[in-house]
């Protein structure tokens, strides 16, 4: 499994209620999934998946980030398109929680949440498999891994 930050693109499109099986099979056919990282604010970052014409956001907390203590930012949201209330936990960017800990929770949610729970972990090639990341500008400069860089994901869980 690899991890590389791809550029973000100028325009992007998905289709709002794409069925979960589309991101599914996307990262079956593809070996791979793309995690947007946005800015809630300065310090709290928003996660998001994409796969082919979906995207769902993944403000989870992760096996690694419950194994060495990692700090959320909870929020409680009004989701309009859900009609009910969400909880969401905002990755805190500190000193401590550099970018190369971002990368490690990224890592953790892949092959938990997203392989291992969806159930697709054996359908993929995990030595191959890569995790494409899409920072803000603002994270780049803090990232010591720039676009078209990639690294072994290596997390011990």
């Amino acid at each position: 499994m690899r991890l590389k930050v791809v550029e973000r693109p100028f325009s992007k499109s998905f289709t709002l209620f794409a069925p979960a099986k589309n991101l599914k099979d996307y990262i079956v056919k593809n070996n791979k999934i793309k995690f947007e990282v946005r800015q809630e604010t300065k310090t709290h970052l928003s996660l998001s998946v994409i796969g082919g014409s979906a995207s769902f956001r993944v403000n989870e907390e992760s096996d690694y980030s419950r194994k060495v203590g990692l700090k959320f930012v909870t929020k409680t949201d009004w989701n309009y398109f859900m009609g009910r209330q969400t909880v969401n936990h905002y990755f805190k960017l500190t000193k401590r929680q550099n970018m190369e800990i971002l990368f490690d929770h990224i890592e953790s949610l892949t092959r938990g949440l997203i392989l291992r729970d969806s159930g697709i972990d054996e359908l993929v090639d995990k030595d191959n498999f890569i995790i494409e990341v899409e920072l803000p500008d603002d994270l780049l400069e803090l990232s010591y891994l720039k676009v078209g860089d990639t690294q072994l994901c290596e997390i011990d869980m």
